[in-house]
C-alpha cells in the first residue's frame, strides 16, 4: 500500500510539473524534426538500444529514425497504445521510462523537467502528431568553427545551424549528437561543449537528421623546430604540399627519406598487403635506377593481389555480403 501511494506521488509531482512547465501557447513539435532527434541523440534508436534488429524489452524503433511512420506507430499504438496518455503526458510510458520513474534498463536518458522532457511532452500533449509529407526536410548542417587551434587545457563551445528545405535556419546544438575522433586530442560533451586533451589533431563529428558536420582541432606541439627542415623537404606532388602545410600546422618537422629497405617493405604492404619476397627486395636494391621506386609502385598497381587487397578491403568497409551479390557467370 505504501508503495502504491509513492508511487501516485511521484506520478503527481511529474504531472504538476509539466503542467507548469508548458505553456499553453507553445508550437506542437514536429515528430521528424524535433522528437526523432532527441532519441537519436540519447542513444534510444541507435543499435546497442531499441535501434536494435530486435528492439529492446519489445520496443523496436528503426535505426537513427530512417523510419519515421514505423516509430511513430511503434510509440503511439504498439503496446496497445500504453506509450503515450495524450490526457495526462507525464503518466506516458514513453516518458516514465527515459527519466525513470519507472524501472528502464536503459537508465535515466533525459531530466524531469528538461528541455528534452518539454519537447517530448508537448508533442504528447498535442495528441502526438505523426510525421507529415509537408513537414520541412533538412537539407545541410554546418559546425562552427569548423576549425581551431587551441592548447591542451583549453575549452571550444561549438555550435550547429541547422538549413531546412523551407530555408528556415535553426540552431540545433543542443540536440545534435557528437563524437570525437580521437579522444587523446580532444572529448566532447553532449552539448558541444569541446575540452582539448593533448597535442595533436583531432575531429568532432556531429550527426542530426542523417547529416553530417565535422570539425577538426588542432593543438601544435610546442616544442622548437628546425625551420631548415622544411626547406630541405622536396614535395614532388599535391599531396606531398598537403602533408607539409600539415606539419608546419601540427609543428612539426617533416621526416627523411627513408632508405630503400624501408620502402620496398612499406611499398608492398600498403599496396597489395603482403610482403616483397627475398629475390625482389635483393633485385629492388641492386638497382642503381633513379626512377626505380616510381616503376616499382607501378609494377604493384599492375598486379592482381592489388586488385584482391582493395577490393577485400573496400567490401569490408561498405559490409558487402556475398550472399546478396549477382553471380557474374
Amino acid at each position: 500500500m505504501m508503495a502504491a501511494m509513492t508511487f501516485l506521488r511521484q506520478l503527481f509531482t511529474i504531472a504538476l510539473g509539466f503542467a507548469l512547465a508548458v505553456p499553453a501557447c507553445a508550437a506542437t513539435p514536429s515528430f521528424r524534426n524535433e522528437v526523432q532527434p532527441i532519441l537519436a541523440k540519447f542513444g534510444c534508436s541507435t543499435g546497442a538500444c531499441h535501434g536494435a534488429a530486435a528492439g529492446q524489452g519489445g520496443f523496436k524503433l528503426s535505426l537513427l529514425g530512417y523510419d519515421g511512420m514505423g516509430d511513430h506507430l511503434a510509440i503511439t499504438h504498439a503496446a496497445n497504445g500504453r506509450r503515450v496518455v495524450l490526457e495526462e503526458p507525464a503518466r506516458s510510458l514513453f516518458l516514465l521510462k527515459a527519466t525513470k520513474a519507472v524501472p528502464h534498463k536503459g537508465g535515466e536518458k533525459i531530466k524531469q523537467g528538461g528541455a528534452e522532457y518539454d519537447v517530448l511532452a508537448r508533442w504528447i500533449a498535442a495528441g502526438a502528431p505523426a510525421p507529415q509529407e509537408s513537414d520541412a526536410r533538412i537539407q545541410r548542417i554546418e559546425i562552427s568553427p569548423a576549425h581551431a587551434t587551441l592548447k591542451p587545457g583549453a575549452n571550444q563551445p561549438l555550435k550547429v545551424m541547422a538549413t531546412f528545405s523551407d530555408g528556415r535556419s535553426e540552431d540545433v546544438t543542443r540536440w545534435v549528437r557528437y563524437t570525437a575522433g580521437n579522444t587523446s586530442v580532444a572529448t566532447v560533451d553532449d552539448v558541444g561543449n569541446v575540452k582539448v586533451s593533448g597535442y595533436g589533431e583531432g575531429t568532432i563529428t556531429a550527426w542530426y537528421l542523417s547529416k553530417l558536420s565535422i570539425a577538426t582541432i588542432t593543438a601544435p606541439y610546442e616544442h622548437a623546430v628546425n625551420t631548415e627542415a622544411f626547406k630541405a623537404f622536396a614535395t614532388r606532388n599535391f599531396i606531398d604540399e598537403r602533408v607539409v602545410e600539415k606539419l608546419r600546422e601540427l609543428n612539426l618537422p617533416p621526416s627523411a627519406k627513408c632508405s630503400d629497405e624501408d620502402f620496398i617493405r612499406r611499398a608492398f604492404l600498403d599496396t597489395i598487403g603482403v610482403l616483397p619476397t627475398a629475390k625482389e627486395v635483393g633485385e629492388f636494391l641492386a638497382n642503381d635506377e633513379s626512377a626505380k621506386r616510381d616503376a616499382l609502385i607501378d609494377s604493384l598497381l599492375q598486379r592482381p593481389e592489388f586488385t584482391d587487397y582493395w577490393s577485400y578491403k573496400w567490401s569490408d568497409l561498405l559490409l558487402i555480403n556475398s550472399d546478396k551479390l549477382p553471380v557474374i557467370p
